[in-house]
């Protein structure tokens, strides 16, 4: 349900907020904030990972298992639907990980905790957490190089919802007409 989705991520960013005001960090997030060039090097920076993404879908069984799990999950939702859960997603998993917790536990633990969260339906997904923690130090190295919480928000919104519409795109092409998203109507 599209409702408790943003009310997750909406809960999430409230109380990261609440957290890093409490803890005297949260100004540090608006400080060097140039809204086009974090938002340019954001987009930019999404392209690598989409393109891992893509290419290691496209070779490996674990991830297209992953395609089809995750496309039964998030066909019933429209293009909008896709762009405000990764809106959301990304804005509020990156005031939690790279604005609070990387600010007391650095990239390598910040990213061992994204990436244990992002953890699969079963043990045989372990290449899916590896790949999140992978992409936590990536999206930590950014923050820290750019000095800005914005490009790794960016970043992660453009990574999930590209990489939804990926899975959804190649999943209907196999026979999935269900799916929202690629209706013409």
């Amino acid at each position: 349900n599209l409702i408790k989705i943003i009310i997750f991520y909406l809960l999430l960013c409230i109380v990261s907020l609440i957290i890093s005001f409490r803890l005297n960090i949260l100004s540090s997030y608006f400080e060097n904030i140039n809204p086009l060039r974090d938002i340019f090097c954001g987009i930019l920076l999404s392209i690598p990972v989409v393109i891992i993404s893509i290419v290691v879908s496209n070779k490996t069984r674990i991830f297209k298992e992953l395609i089809e799990l995750f496309s039964k999950f998030f066909n019933k939702f429209s293009i909008s639907d896709v762009f405000l859960i990764s809106l959301a997603s990304g804005v509020s998993e990156e005031l939690l990980f790279r604005g609070l917790i990387q600010h007391y536990c650095g990239i390598f633990i910040t990213s061992i905790i994204f990436g244990a969260l992002h953890y699969g339906p079963s043990k045989k997904y372990l290449a899916w957490t590896l790949f999140a923690f992978l992409t936590g130090i990536y999206l930590g190295i950014a923050r820290e190089m750019l000095d800005s919480l914005l490009v790794p928000m960016t970043a992660h919104c453009c990574i999930n919802f590209i990489n939804i519409l990926y899975m959804l795109k190649t999943s209907s092409t196999s026979g999935n007409s269900s799916c929202k998203v690629w209706r013409t109507r």
